[in-house]
This record gives C-alpha cells, structure tokens and sequence, in this order.
C-alpha cells in the first residue's frame, strides 16, 4: 500500500523541524514585596538556592538558557558524557558560536579540564553544583555564567 507503518514504530517519525510554544519560564520568579518582613524574605530566598522551577527539564532549560544567551531556536544541541557529567554543547550555525551547559546538581572538578575550556568559551551550570573553589578556578579558565 506504499505507507510506512507508523502505529507500530517504537520511535516516532523524525520529520526534521522542531516545534516551540510559549510556556511558563523554567527559572522562579521574584516576588518581593516592599511590605514583608524578614521571616518572609528569608523564605522566598530559600527557594532561590536552586531557582529552577519544580519539575523542570533539561531540553526545556536548554532552550531557554540558549535564547537568554542570544542563540536562535536553529541552535543545535548535542549531549555528551564527559567525566561522568552529562555535558551538552549548544552551537549556534548562524552566529557561528557554541556555549557548553551542564545542569547537574553537582559538578567534580575534573570537568573543566575533561572538556578542555578556554578563556573564550562559554560555560553555564547551576550554581548550586560549585563550590566556592571550583567557581573561582573555573572563572579563570573559561566564562563561567550560573543559572
């Protein structure tokens, strides 16, 4: 019959285009208020040791990260293992640019050297992953932006 038999693939069809809708950002939004109390503001700053959203995914953050960094949605992302960290490379064709994300709750410090950063690359982590050495050594080696 000349279809291909789609209802019994176990991956779906890569039609080769992306698709993207506007959606709640993945980043927790400050909502002071002039008139709270210290109690109050202890507690919202609480939640922003992690300021990534309860239940957050990573393709999700990618993107978002990757257009707060002034990628476009073209961008490609590839995801490798390195120094037993998930690593993903994020290249912008157009711009000619790549910047690497990894948004793991901690990060070892052989990590920068495995990836081989330099002054010129772009390097984004949470912030809750570094210690205070690690953010310090790792500033020195490449751009360092925590999220």
């Amino acid at each position: 019959d000349g279809k291909l038999p789609l209802e019994t693939r176990d991956t779906p069809e890569d039609l080769g285009f992306k698709v993207f809708k506007l959606a709640p950002s993945n980043f927790r939004a400050w909502s002071g208020s002039p008139d709270a109390t210290p109690e109050e503001f202890a507690s919202q700053m609480a939640l922003f040791t992690d300021p990534l959203v309860d239940g957050w995914q990573p393709n999700h953050v990618i993107y978002e990260v990757a257009l707060k960094e002034g990628y476009s949605l073209n961008c490609t992302v590839q995801r490798t293992a390195v120094a037993g960290h998930e690593v993903f490379r994020i290249h912008d064709q157009e711009k000619d640019q790549h910047f690497y994300l990894c948004l793991e709750s901690k990060i070892k410090e052989n990590l920068p050297a495995k990836l081989g950063l330099t002054p010129e690359d772009l390097f984004v982590c949470r912030d809750a992953a570094l210690d205070d050495t690690l953010a310090a050594n790792l500033a020195l080696q490449c751009r360092l932006k925590t999220i």
